[in-house]
């Protein structure tokens, strides 16, 4: 508060009315220069009291979002990371700090959107990961029908992949899964975003920001998703191609 009062002081004296050269003949009435100064030293005090009320005024007046609203902007924040990073200048996607509405939750918001956008910036999608995220959506879209194990996912490799598609049965379901990958990979990033604006908003009400970096299954950004989806298509692709090849040896 001392910071806001000398900052009111120094506005104040920009007003203050400048010293003159008194004639050499001036006789001063002593009587009206004091009521003078204790007039001027009156207003003064008066002035500071009502700017600093005001601006206590306007900070109290400030909204403070209730849970709902609190989701409503972590949300729009998440969606404009997910939808814009790697396809608009890094400057330009951090500047979106700038348009968080005005609430006492501000800083707290723009403290979490640093947090995300630095994550992000460091993390990624490697090709392998996005191949064990296909093949598991795969099987578990073919479920009913799938005879693969829990334990068998747990060891993919390319050797397990390959010998996947030699199945005619699991070729044929992966040709349906692929028709439907790009939603169904959509869908669960849209309840992955659900759970994660969940966990932000508890952050900001148990002031617990930081905590924001210990979060592991955070959403993908669309341009893994769009990655994901020409990598799903390779692997059928590459697949049918090494099935000719082991076709073609067989019969030579």
């Amino acid at each position: 508060m001392k910071e806001e009062d000398n900052n009111i002081k120094q506005e104040e004296n920009q007003f203050f009315i400048p010293h003159y050269i008194i004639p050499i003949n001036y006789a001063p009435i002593s009587n009206e220069i004091e009521n003078y100064k204790m007039t001027i030293h009156h207003l003064t005090e008066e002035n500071h009291f009502l700017r600093k009320q005001l601006l206590n005024n306007q900070v109290s007046g400030i909204l403070s979002l209730n849970v709902e609203q609190l989701k409503e902007e972590v949300f729009k924040m998440i969606d404009y990371l997910m939808t814009n990073l790697n396809y608009l200048p890094k400057e330009q996607t951090f500047a979106y700090r700038k348009t968080i509405r005005q609430c006492t939750q501000r800083s707290a918001l723009k403290r979490i959107y640093f947090l995300i956008f630095t994550r992000y910036l460091q993390a990624e999608k490697t090709k392998e990961e996005m191949i064990k995220f296909i093949i598991r959506k795969s099987v578990k879209f073919q479920k009913s029908t799938s005879t693969i194990q829990k334990h068998e996912m747990k060891k993919m490799n390319n050797a397990f992949v390959q010998q996947l598609f030699l199945s005619t049965q699991y070729q044929q379901h992966y040709s349906n899964f692929l028709n439907q990958y790009l939603q169904l990979a959509l869908d669960e990033n849209k309840h992955k975003i659900q759970k994660y604006v969940n966990f932000l908003v508890e952050s900001i009400q148990n002031d617990q920001i930081d905590d924001v970096l210990n979060y592991k299954r955070f959403p993908w950004l669309n341009e893994w998703i769009q990655q994901s989806v020409q990598i799903a298509k390779d692997l059928q692709f590459s697949s049918n191609s090494k099935c000719l090849e082991n076709k073609k040896k067989i019969k030579l």
